[in-house]
């Protein structure tokens, strides 16, 4: 089975870093909504994404578009590895920057000296890890992103085989996922969502389907996973609660549509985690 990958973002920062001193052997195949930066400082290791293999070495990094099925296989001397991890979710990728809607991260687009800068911002991502203040990491955290994200949406971007065909599909898409990241928790049916930005209920969910390659009902359901698996990690609350919490229709729904996401009940896939 393949691994649904939660991201865990803070209210401070709205991506994921994690700096890897030789901590990882093998990375089971998964996926996610956000788009994945890895970068090796030393060392080697086999990315396979989409079941297409990337020899990765010293001093190079790849980049793992959203719902791409991935992992790293084949990790050479695995305790001398040094590498970073950057998963920015793609719902916020396209609130700071909506053109994204129709562009795609493409290291080959990347000119020599800007692919240079890039690995120098990485590399100081990396050590930020070793700082102690916790507020100036922060900081510089934010800072270096900001740069290393302008960086790559500026010159390492190609448009998509598949463009919306307007600016308001482009607008819509963007701001169904908002819309959907903001009430995942109440009654939400795709003819309200169609209703309450004015489109059909059909062409709103083709227009959806051909950018995010799912229905906007089985994006929610996404959205609603997430969520609970998020509580379950980190709260005491009962399935029904998280059930109530995350808007499904009942204990029984959510039960049903975790253990087909995760292969585990929720009650057994808490315990798992704890």
């Amino acid at each position: 089975m393949v691994k649904h990958e939660f991201i865990k973002t803070t209210s401070e920062l709205k991506f994921m870093i994690y700096s890897n001193y030789g901590k990882t052997s093998r990375i089971e195949k998964h996926w996610h909504r956000a788009i994945e930066l890895d970068y090796t400082l030393s060392g080697q290791a086999d990315y396979i994404i989409s079941k297409k293999k990337h020899v990765i070495k010293d001093d190079e990094f790849i980049l793992i578009d959203s719902r791409e099925v991935h992992s790293v296989e084949n990790i050479q001397s695995p305790q001398k590895r040094k590498s970073l991890i950057i998963l920015v979710p793609y719902e916020t990728l396209i609130e700071m920057y909506p053109k994204f809607i129709n562009l795609g991260l493409a290291i080959e687009k990347c000119p020599a000296n800007i692919l240079k800068q890039i690995k120098q911002i990485l590399r100081a991502l990396f050590y930020t890890a070793e700082l102690e203040d916790n507020q100036l990491k922060r900081i510089l955290r934010q800072g270096y992103f900001n740069t290393l994200l302008g960086l790559l949406l500026q010159y390492c971007t190609k448009e998509k085989s598949q463009k919306l065909e307007t600016p308001a599909d482009k607008s819509l898409v963007a701001d169904v996922i908002t819309y959907l990241s903001l009430n995942y928790h109440q009654k939400v049916t795709l003819g309200q969502v169609a209703k309450r930005f004015s489109f059909s209920p059909s062409y709103l969910d083709r227009t959806f389907k051909r950018e995010i390659g799912i229905s906007v009902i089985k994006y929610l359901k996404q959205i609603r996973l997430q969520e609970a698996v998020k509580l379950l990690i980190s709260t005491n609350q009962t399935i029904t609660q998280i059930a109530n919490r995350t808007g499904f229709a009942s204990p029984t729904a959510f039960r049903k549509a975790f253990s087909n996401a995760y292969g585990l009940p929720p009650q057994k896939f808490r315990q798992s985690q704890r």
